[in-house]
């Protein structure tokens, strides 16, 4: 959107310049240049700063209802591919009401152990950074504690780290007050991110 805003910004302000200096462009050029949207009115008055604002707003109204159908597909894409959620498991049901954008904020940000998540685990890589990386981590986490489910075990591994220690990890190396640094709340956020 910030980008879209700037675009539509500098747009103005050309048309704006070109009108000032009173250069008048040709029809081939002018052809070339013309908005592929056309502006629901123009102004009657002919002026040339009026219509250039209304084309420009007229184009990002258009931009914008394309970005939010954009956005709604994809939104009922990801809803289509997500699996169904067990009702009898309040681990996935919690994490399945959680705002997975909240907990990326929280997995970045800084707590008052001095550290953010992303200081020792990558998300993007399976490799060991300090911590394990988080890739694949439903899929690994499903199967570390026979009985739990991923993210009954990702909930533990936030909250008693110690209680189950990566094959090579060392013991008490992750900070053991994660559930006094974060609410239940923002630990379900930071799994459903994960």
């Amino acid at each position: 959107m910030k980008g879209f805003r700037t675009i539509l910004v500098l747009s103005v302000a050309l048309a704006m310049l070109l009108t000032a200096c009173g250069r008048r462009l040709d029809d081939t050029a002018a052809a070339e240049t013309a908005p592929t949207t056309a502006p629901t009115e123009v102004a009657a008055s002919g002026d040339n700063e009026t219509a250039a604002e209304e084309t420009a707003v007229a184009e990002a109204t258009a931009e914008e209802a394309a970005a939010e159908e954009t956005v709604a597909e994809a939104t009922e894409a990801v809803a289509e591919e997500a699996p169904a959620v067990d009702a009898s498991d309040p681990y996935a049901v919690r994490v399945s009401e959680s705002d997975p954008a909240n907990g990326e904020t929280l997995f970045n940000q800084m707590t008052s152990t001095g550290f953010a998540c992303s200081t020792c685990h990558r998300v993007d890589s399976d490799q060991m950074l300090v911590g394990p990386g988080m890739l694949g981590i439903p899929s690994r986490a499903a199967t570390r504690v026979e009985g739990q489910r991923a993210q009954e075990y990702i909930y533990h591994s936030i909250t008693a780290p110690n209680d189950y220690i990566v094959e090579s990890y060392p013991v008490g190396v992750m900070p053991q007050v994660y559930s006094d640094v974060f609410t239940d709340d923002e630990i379900y956020d930071i799994i459903a991110y994960l």
